[in-house]
């Protein structure tokens, strides 16, 4: 009986250190958060058709695109399994998607949901911020280093 105690007692032990091992390994992989700052001139400019431009940066999870619609310019009809979201910095932005069409200016922030149906033309120039998360991977440039 005391030779079973003893190997029940070695075997937890054994069992003990092997966790505390694994946690100090899985502790060392840990990389702490950074900051990093992007400049304007290092952001790449994407010319998605004559009338519209965009600076998109990426994160581990996130896309955003500093984006400029000259009047006129749109995007297709479409969708996307991210979610997007936009803030019209300047101009007037005709948003159209399956529940109507609205108008955002300046300030305004337009919110797309998983999947929706959408579409955005520039009512005169305007200039936006878009943001997708997470993932948004197609099509997307690299994160920047």
């Amino acid at each position: 009986m005391n030779l079973l105690r003893f190997l029940s007692i070695i075997l937890s032990a054994a069992f003990l250190a092997g966790i505390s091992v694994a946690q100090e390994n899985r502790m060392q992989q840990i990389v702490p958060p950074a900051v990093k700052i992007v400049t304007s001139e290092r952001l790449p400019t994407l010319q998605v058709n004559e009338l519209v431009s965009a600076q998109p940066v990426q994160s581990a999870s996130i896309t955003i695109s500093q984006t400029m619609l000259q009047k006129g310019g749109k995007s297709p009809h479409h969708n996307h399994p991210e979610e997007e979201l936009i803030v019209v910095i300047s101009g007037l932005l005709r948003v159209m998607g399956a529940d109507g069409e609205y108008t955002a200016g300046p300030g305004d922030v337009v919110v797309v949901e998983s999947y929706a149906e959408h579409q955005f033309e520039a009512l005169e120039d305007t200039f936006m911020v878009e943001g997708f998360g997470p993932g948004r991977l197609i099509g997307a440039p690299p994160p920047l280093e």
